[in-house]
């Protein structure tokens, strides 16, 4: 079929300009207010409802909405009848392996089950497949780290290999059963699909994406830094620069335009605190402050 990319300033006017580029991508039929044969896949449910307002209000008119969902819930069909096991249960099994080979201090195996399993989840995402045997594992790892004749690397590979193997022999895992259910629903679409991802960087979603546009109209809209041109955009891109090799930080800043910084400074406050305690008092401080002002929509994003 065809892939169409729109790329949006994740500003103010991210949704409305979203709203359009659906609109105009998914009415072609002879019903323009018709969007139901459409499906939109959101990073999060919240977006459900300030899109379907800012689709009603691009379109001048009543519409007949398109479906919209995450993907977890867009696959959600097939993994149940997939019945994943559940991760309670595969902690208990990758305990019992571990605890069985006597590898390690029976005291540091729930945080190794956790660790490998954060590993085979991150491996399944990305659709990363295991060599047939432990030294085809470690030849690949000695070539990442650019080793050789290393025993501890010898020991990793037996272990991920040994693990792995074990795990998928018997039911699938979460993010494996996710992956299937994806498929089979992809498999069952028959309207134009359009992925609002979280990242001009999709990772994982690109396979989804390339498998999808082999038989449907899709749809890829990307939040992009680089498409946003107002005070506020240029400033944080000189503080956090797109391009891989930058100036210096000062030297940035420095060639800054006066009537950005200012434009910026009205909408960016820096505060400095001594103590988490003094940041944590200072947020809360600032949050009742504009409670006060009637303001409703407030979000907090922590660094860490």
């Amino acid at each position: 079929m065809c892939l169409r990319i729109q790329r949006l300033a994740p500003d103010a006017g991210f949704l409305s300009g979203a709203a359009r580029s659906i609109l105009d991508f998914a009415r072609p039929g002879p019903n323009a207010a018709d969007l139901s044969a459409c499906q939109v896949l959101l990073p999060n449910l919240k977006l459900a409802h300030p899109l379907s307002l800012a689709l009603g209000q691009e379109a001048g008119r009543v519409l007949l909405l398109p479906r919209m969902a995450t993907l977890t819930g867009f696959a959600e069909p097939g993994i149940a009848k997939l019945q994943a096991l559940p991760d309670a249960r595969r902690q208990l099994i990758l305990h019992a392996l571990l605890r069985g080979k006597g590898w390690f201090d029976e005291a540091l195996l729930w945080d190794i089950v956790a660790e490998l399993m954060a590993l085979f989840d991150a491996l399944t995402e990305a659709s990363v497949s295991l060599p047939a045997d432990e030294a085809g594992l470690l030849a690949e790892l000695e070539a990442a780290f650019e080793l050789r004749d290393s025993a501890s690397l010898a020991f990793e590979a037996k272990l991920v290999n040994t693990l792995w193997r074990a795990e998928a022999e018997g039911r699938p895992s979460r993010a494996m059963a996710r992956i299937l259910g994806l498929r089979r629903a992809l498999d069952l679409q028959t309207g134009p699909l359009v992925f609002v991802a979280e990242d001009s960087e999709i990772g994982p979603l690109q396979a989804l994406v390339d498998s999808a546009t082999e038989r449907l109209p899709v749809l890829l809209i990307l939040p992009d830094r680089a498409e946003a041109h107002d005070g506020l955009a240029e400033t944080l891109s000189a503080a956090w620069p797109l391009a891989a090799e930058s100036p210096a930080l000062l030297d940035r800043v420095a060639d800054l335009p006066e009537t950005v910084v200012r434009e910026a400074s009205d909408r960016v406050r820096l505060m400095a605190c001594e103590s988490l305690e003094v940041l944590a008092q200072s947020v809360a401080d600032q949050v009742l402050a504009w409670l006060r002002e009637g303001r409703r929509d407030i979000a907090l994003i922590a660094c860490d």
